[in-house]
């Protein structure tokens, strides 16, 4: 019996003092790729905009900051190692890349983890839905054309080269972005 209370007891305590998510409080950290504190449906129609005065296609990349291959992807569209990317692949200057939370995981006053799911899970849910396609994993890939609403989903997946040890192969990433450009035509 005692056992019983002292476990309702740490259930309720623990309800009372978990703490939401502030972006009040958020510290940013360079591993933290994806925008949190965002309003990301704006994101995306801000997104969309700058590719339709632009006349370009986005890039909406959906993950999350833990990931390893979210980062490695990230890696080849947002830092140094994009220079190198353009040279395999001259398409990404037909993009505007946003990169989308799906969800992260945050520390509570008890310290321990908890999931915070964004909007960004359901924006990626809806294309899928659209898409008749289902999302296995991340990062997931959807590359619009926003002047006709036309969708292509790259499977990530698909695009890992093992071999090297170093993520994601700029060869088959830059083949998937132009078949999914020349389809959204």
């Amino acid at each position: 019996m005692i056992y019983r209370i002292f476990f309702i007891f740490i259930l309720l305590m623990n309800g009372s003092n978990a703490a939401e998510f502030n972006c009040n409080h958020y510290n940013y950290n360079p591993k933290n790729i994806y925008p949190l504190c965002e309003n990301l449906d704006e994101l995306v129609s801000k997104s969309y905009e700058k590719s339709i005065s632009e006349n370009k296609q986005t890039i909406l990349i959906f993950g999350y900051s833990a990931c390893p291959w979210c980062q490695n992807l990230h890696k080849l569209f947002k830092t140094s190692k994009k220079e190198e990317f353009k040279k395999y692949c001259n398409e990404v200057t037909q993009f505007n890349v946003q990169e989308i939370p799906v969800g992260f995981y945050y520390k509570d006053t008890l310290n321990q983890n908890q999931f915070k799911s964004l909007r960004g899970k359901e924006i990626i849910n809806e294309m899928a839905e659209e898409l008749d396609i289902e999302i296995d994993g991340y990062p997931a890939i959807v590359v619009v054309n926003p002047k006709n609403n036309k969708k292509q989903f790259i499977d990530t997946g698909e695009l890992e080269d093992n071999t090297n040890g170093e993520g994601h192969s700029y060869l088959l990433l830059c083949e998937a972005l132009k078949k999914a450009y020349l389809e959204n035509l």
